[in-house]
């Protein structure tokens, strides 16, 4: 037993690896660098920490960005003005702003190291759990956000900061298609890592790699349908061919 819990715990580390290392070719060619980045011949490449420190696991801290502490952060988006970067600090389960100009970090939507499920009211303010992917709405006046641990993706008003819970059930997994659409699954241990990776074209759909059901999902932002189209839900495998196989 200790032996198959160890083989899918093997398996789960490198299914993750395997995302990272997609999203990160995406995020790539996003930016329009598309080929691999070389560094000019005799020019040694320099890593620096732009924000945050070397805390303890679990460490959040508001402020300048040298003082700033973050847990796991993973996706980040620009705003079309280029003056802040948002990014998803998943294991404070809250989305913070690196304001560029004053070199600041605020936190905008939910209570680092708070977990649960709640949209913005007269009564608090928002609830996160696990937020890990981000992508600007293409009126560039809000973000849209894989809050995975809640199996929903969210939107964030930039301007307001209310956080609004768009498509998806909140804590139910599933592959179920159309308004009420489902995301994620559960597995042999809990919830299955859903990277939810996320991006809109021009039209205005936006993609959405649900990953723990092996899938890609479309959602049109005007109909608010859901549609898979990609993948054969809850099968892994690399074979070519129509897209839905």
């Amino acid at each position: 037993m200790r032996q198959t819990r160890l083989a899918l715990a093997t398996a789960s580390i490198r299914r993750y690896w395997l995302l990272m290392r997609s999203c990160l070719a995406a995020l790539l060619a996003l930016a329009g660098c598309a080929q691999p980045l070389t560094p000019d011949a005799g020019v040694q490449p320099t890593i620096t920490t732009f924000a945050g420190g070397n805390g303890a696991p679990g460490a959040f801290l508001d402020g300048p960005f040298a003082s700033a502490r973050f847990a796991f952060p993973e996706g980040l988006a620009l705003d079309v003005g280029r003056e802040n970067l948002y990014v998803a600090d998943s294991d404070n389960h809250v989305i913070r702003k690196l304001e560029l100009a004053s070199s600041r970090v605020t936190t905008v939507a939910g209570v680092g190291g708070e977990q649960g499920f709640a949209d913005s009211s007269a009564d608090g303010g928002a609830r996160l759990r696990v937020p890990r992917n981000l992508v600007l709405a293409p009126n560039g006046k809000s973000l849209f956000f894989t809050d995975t641990g809640n199996l929903v993706i969210r939107r964030l008003d930039l301007e307001t900061n209310v956080v609004t819970t768009e498509f998806g059930t909140p804590g139910a997994a599933g592959t179920d298609d159309g308004l009420a659409a489902k995301f994620g699954r559960m597995g042999f241990f809990a919830l299955q890592p859903w990277g939810g990776g996320m991006v809109i074209d021009t039209s205005g759909v936006m993609y959405v790699a649900d990953s723990a059901n092996q899938t890609i999902r479309s959602i049109d932002l005007t109909t608010r349908e859901v549609r898979t189209v990609a993948g054969r839900a809850g099968v892994e495998g690399s074979a070519d061919g129509p897209a839905a196989m």
